[in-house]
């Protein structure tokens, strides 16, 4: 408080001289004001007594006339002394009769600067233009004058009549002297031409002189237009981001209504705070071309901005979190799911399966779009880089590197194969690196038939289990079946299928030869019979 009182009275005793200068030259110019009014009614006191005197009603007429411009002019005298000194026009003050708008003569008003200087800039080149014009014009006329004398020639060698020649010879002056008039003008005009045409500088001369000109005056001007904009609009965020880390809000969670509405509300309050400074900077400088061409340019948005109002409140309520996209939920961009990490003019997806998975995507383009809250361990892709896939097509192969465009694999024996998303999604990979079950047929002979059931498929499931532990995979080794699958045309078919657990994705083809082997090597061992197709040929009688 006592610091505040101290910079009040600094600044009155600071403006204390500035006051007092003011004064003196207030009372100055109101003695002037009231000295001129002694003379005007010095004046008046002389024509008066002039006009008592006049000897004729003509005298008195010109004496009355000469006394109404003086007590007009001490009217208007006394009118500036009131004005001056209460610094209020009282007339215009106790005037109750209303003026009608005329806007259209306001926009003429407005804008009358505008034209005035985009008339000085074309001043040369239609100066220039309209010589040429003349010129040509001249030349047309005394192509006329030419054909009018050499018709009236032919008409005079053949008339006979006195009277009738000299009538012709009185035209054929006539026409002469337009012509000789006509080339003077043209002699005139292609010397201004000329004139004009010798001031001509190169492009580079004039873009020079522009840009001087320009940047003495209204560059100036705009510059500083510029910078104030840009000032206010710099300190007024550096304030909102002041308010987020000093004050409560920075307690309040991103997506609070409340905390979006105020940002919102501020936004537009920076924006408008912006262009003000700029219009007040245009408006103290006089410079009525730039704050003119302003006016134009706001008018212009203003217009624009009333044509889009319905996608301007989608927008709206999309930055205020209440439109069809809310942050935090789950959204179907471009065929792929996102998670709406902010909304702005700018809005930010994410896919944490993507390497890159952030993109940036234009507010206007979320309008018709339409979020849902996030399930329990929701997938965000079928595959992430380091997985092993099999595609409809074969390609079978560890994700290498996996972005919202492509997805590369690196195939066995190290050879590489890129798909676009949509084709990659279009082949139903089948991932193996989160487990999987490999399966395979195995047949023995008709004369097992016994124990084709029970013995051989659990003998199977046995020798399946051992051997692949045997091979080191066991901790991979999820579990292992067998079972009686088929009565085929020469054998009797076994299934079995083995299920591996997280990080066997690579062993898939491993693990299927490894069990076809494990199954010759027992039916090897116990002496079963493996068949092999039989082609019976029957030959017709």
């Amino acid at each position: 408080m006592i610091a505040t009182l101290w910079l009040a009275a600094a600044l009155l005793l600071c403006g204390l001289p500035a006051l007092a200068q003011d004064g003196r030259e207030l009372v100055e110019t109101l003695m002037s004001i009231q000295r001129a009014m002694n003379e005007v009614r010095a004046d008046i006191a002389d024509v008066e007594t002039q006009m008592a005197d006049a000897p004729n009603r003509a005298r008195r007429e010109a004496i009355g006339q000469e006394l109404t411009e003086l007590r007009t002019k001490l009217a208007r005298q006394r009118q500036n002394f009131e004005t001056i000194a209460s610094g209020l026009n009282l007339q215009a003050a106790t005037d109750k009769t209303e003026e009608n708008l005329d806007w259209q003569a306001e926009l003429k008003e407005l804008i009358s600067p505008l034209l005035k200087e985009l008339k000085q800039i074309t001043d040369r080149p239609r100066e220039i233009d309209r010589l040429r014009t003349e010129i040509a014009a001249h030349q047309s006329r005394l192509q006329g004058a030419d054909k009018a004398m050499a018709r009236i020639g032919e008409v005079r060698a053949s008339a006979v009549d006195p009277e009738l020649r000299t009538a012709l010879d009185n035209l054929e002056l006539k026409w002469r002297e337009h012509k000789e008039q006509l080339l003077s003008d043209i002699a005139v005009t292609r010397y201004q031409l000329e004139q004009k045409l010798s001031e001509e500088q190169s492009f580079a001369a004039s873009a020079r002189n522009i840009f001087e000109s320009f940047f003495k005056s209204r560059g100036k001007n705009l510059l500083v237009a510029v910078g104030a904009f840009f000032l206010v609009f710099f300190a007024l965020r550096f304030l909102h981001g002041v308010i987020h880390r000093r004050t409560p809000m920075q307690r309040m969670e991103q997506e609070s209504f409340l905390l979006r509405l105020f940002d919102v509300l501020f936004y537009m309050g920076i924006v408008l705070a912006a262009s003000t400074a700029s219009l007040v900077v245009l408006y103290l400088s006089g410079d009525w071309v730039l704050l003119g061409l302003t006016f134009i340019l706001l008018v212009a948005i203003v217009w624009s901005a009333k044509e889009g109002l319905r996608r301007f409140w989608e927008q709206g309520k999309l930055i205020l979190n209440i439109g069809g996209v809310r942050v935090g939920e789950r959204i179907i961009w471009n065929g792929l799911p996102w998670r709406v990490e902010t909304l702005h003019y700018y809005s930010t997806l994410v896919n944490p399966a993507f390497s890159g998975g952030r993109i940036r995507v234009q507010l206007n383009d979320l309008i018709e779009q339409v979020s849902r809250p996030l399930g329990n361990e929701e997938d965000w892709f079928p595959s992430r880089e380091g997985d092993w896939v099999m595609l409809a097509d074969g390609s079978y192969g560890q994700v290498q590197r996996q972005t919202p465009e492509h997805v590369r694999l690196q195939l066995i024996g190290g050879s590489h194969k890129t798909f676009q998303i949509a084709d990659y999604l279009g082949q139903t990979p089948r991932n193996l690196s989160q487990g999987f079950t490999v399966g395979t047929t195995f047949g023995v002979d008709y004369k097992h038939q016994a124990i084709a059931t029970h013995e051989i498929p659990e003998t199977f499931r046995a020798a399946v289990e051992e051997g692949i532990r045997h091979a080191g995979l066991g901790d991979m080794l999820d579990s292992v079946s067998a079972d009686f699958k088929a009565a085929g045309a020469s054998s009797l078919d076994i299934g079995v299928w083995t299920t591996m657990k997280e990080g066997a994705g690579h062993k898939f083809y491993a693990i299927e030869r490894l069990m076809q082997r494990i199954c010759t090597e027992t039916c090897t061992a116990r002496g079963w019979e493996i068949p092999f197709t039989q082609i019976t040929v029957h030959q017709a009688e």
